[in-house]
């Protein structure tokens, strides 16, 4: 029996979960932010300024929701950490508004297990950029996922792809999801090569409020994109089909069977594909990219 994998509800929510204000080192006050994502047709926005933690009063609203949270940074600041409010943990002690937590001594996995204890789901930034090993990532635990992608480390210093860590990780029977973002600071929304609107998430969610993105998140009923969009991802039995924006080629990535890549050999765009999981596999996951080369990422289906 065919079954739907993405959307999983009826609507879908584009958002970016990493963006930073003059409340720490961004360069434009907040409300111009959130004015400008708006602009852009964004439904969600997490404020992530560093050591600061935002809530929101916009927590359900039909077209545009913010998501409390900040970026945390460990020890030597190796580790920058996303904590993002999680309204289905009722019982948590949580960060008061505009609370500044400084660098934190503790390790990485106690800095993940205090944001968990408070109330949050955790989100590791940018690895590549903060030159983590992969099995710094390996061992810690409690973390919904990495930034395979991050738009300003990409333009900066050509350090904001991450897929490579994820299949590392996914190798190692570690289940996590992974997200794209802007992590935009400068000032330069309207330049043609901007730190903003580069890298998103589209979550298929109940409804548009905190708790249900959060919640679809944590499911991973989302995909993480810099340019192109999954339309449709059905399963049957162990076959795999979908159907996307028009893009060069579809690549099913599996382990430690080896996946596909489909294409069209004239270099025309193709708009769906479908592949058989070999017996074996343990995992598959979906990468498209299109005439420009950008990109985008399903979360993994487990065998």
């Amino acid at each position: 029996m065919k079954k739907r994998i993405f959307p999983r509800f009826e609507n879908t929510y584009r958002g970016n979960l990493h963006t930073h204000t003059t409340r720490s080192d961004g360069a434009y006050e907040l409300d111009a932010v959130l004015h400008a994502y708006q602009d852009m047709g964004y439904q969600f926005l997490c404020i992530s300024d560093h050591r600061k933690y935002y809530v929101s009063s916009i927590k359900e609203n039909e077209n545009f929701i913010i998501l409390d949270g900040m970026e945390g940074e460990v020890g030597d600041s190796s580790y920058h950490i996303h904590a993002i409010a999680d309204y289905s943990a009722e019982e948590a002690e949580r960060f008061e508004a505009e609370s500044i937590w400084p660098v934190t001594e503790q390790s990485p996995q106690e800095t993940i297990n205090e944001y968990i204890k408070r109330g949050n789901i955790c989100i590791i930034n940018h690895p590549r950029w903060t030159k983590l090993e992969y099995e710094e990532l390996l061992e810690a635990e409690g973390y919904l996922g990495i930034e395979i992608y991050n738009n300003n480390c990409d333009r900066e210093s050509l350090t904001g792809y991450a897929t490579d860590y994820w299949d590392y990780l996914l190798r190692k029977g570690k289940r996590v999801y992974g997200f794209a973002s802007d992590d935009a600071h400068a000032k330069d929304i309207h330049c043609n090569v901007s730190e903003y609107f580069g890298g998103w998430i589209c979550v298929s969610a109940e409804g548009l409020s905190q708790k249900n993105i959060v919640n679809s998140m944590k499911t991973g009923d989302f995909y993480a994109s810099n340019g192109p969009a999954f339309l449709t991802i059905d399963k049957e039995d162990r076959t795999i089909s979908l159907q996307t924006s028009p893009v060069k080629s579809i690549a099913f990535i599996s382990w430690p069977e080896h996946g596909v890549n489909v294409y069209d050999k004239s270099g025309k765009d193709i708009r769906e594909a479908a592949f058989t999981v070999p017996e074996g596999a343990r995992y598959v996951r979906i990468e498209i990219t299109d005439q420009n080369g950008k990109k985008a990422w399903s979360n993994p289906l487990f065998f």
